[in-house]
């Protein structure tokens, strides 16, 4: 490669398989039109909705918590992008609800779909590089809100897409929360790769780019205003 190397992984294989295992449920879901996303758009599962008598059963009957494991499984290794989806079909693993079915078919169709991208990782010159976010939509449940993050370094070193510990009171509490999450593994990928004797790579600070401005502010200004000063005291690592 001109560019220098470069190493793609698939499952294609363990996908085709368990979409053969599935392949009649997806067959009376999806009529060949095509996913652009691996989640239904504008879905939040949640506890608060309760399901209807015999529809847990169903669900589970139908093989629910073996088709989310499955899904785990891809997420971990090559699908980074379906990793909010897996998260929330995970919420209802013990209690499945009709709509987390069609939403755990989905993610597997559109796997079948993508199942020849997967992940690739590519030599390059640059140093590690942040993205987070965190959504302002928060759980019915407990209140807490989805946060995400994604450090790259010539692909997707380490990602992740989970619920907050604690409860936001507004979108700039949240944001700087997942910042806390996202800044830990940062620091934890710095000091890796300095024992490791590349400390060549980290010659800089890693940026991290987040989109709330006053969040991204409290990471570099030591201020207690009114509307931070409740913030847990461990969040301030940042």
């Amino acid at each position: 490669d001109p560019d220098g190397w470069h190493c793609t992984m698939t499952m294609t294989s363990f996908i085709e398989d368990l979409a053969r295992v599935y392949q009649n449920d997806l067959r009376s879901e999806f009529t060949g039109r095509k996913h652009k996303a691996p989640f239904p758009e504008n879905t939040l599962l949640t506890k608060a909705l309760e399901p209807q008598v015999g529809e847990v059963k169903r669900n589970i009957d139908r093989g629910y918590q073996r088709l989310v494991g499955s899904l785990m499984w891809c997420v971990r290794h090559i699908f980074p992008v379906c990793a909010f989806g897996v998260s929330q079909l995970c919420k209802l693993m013990a209690t499945p609800t009709d709509v987390a079915w069609h939403c755990a078919l989905h993610m597997l169709q559109y796997m079948v779909e993508h199942k020849h991208e997967g992940i690739t990782f590519r030599e390059c010159d640059t140093e590690p590089v942040a993205f987070v976010d965190a959504s302002n939509k928060d759980d019915p449940v407990d209140g807490k809100a989805q946060y995400g993050y994604c450090i790259h370094w010539g692909g997707p070193l380490i990602t992740k897409s989970g619920k907050l510990n604690h409860v936001g009171i507004n979108s700039t509490h949240n944001e700087y929360m997942a910042l806390h999450h996202c800044i830990k593994q940062a620091v934890w990928l710095r000091q890796l790769l300095d024992e490791m004797g590349m400390s060549s790579y980290i010659s800089k600070p890693t940026m991290v780019y987040a989109d709330n401005k006053q969040a991204n502010n409290l990471c570099s200004e030591d201020l207690v205003t009114a509307g931070n000063m409740h913030f847990r005291t461990s969040y301030h690592y940042n």
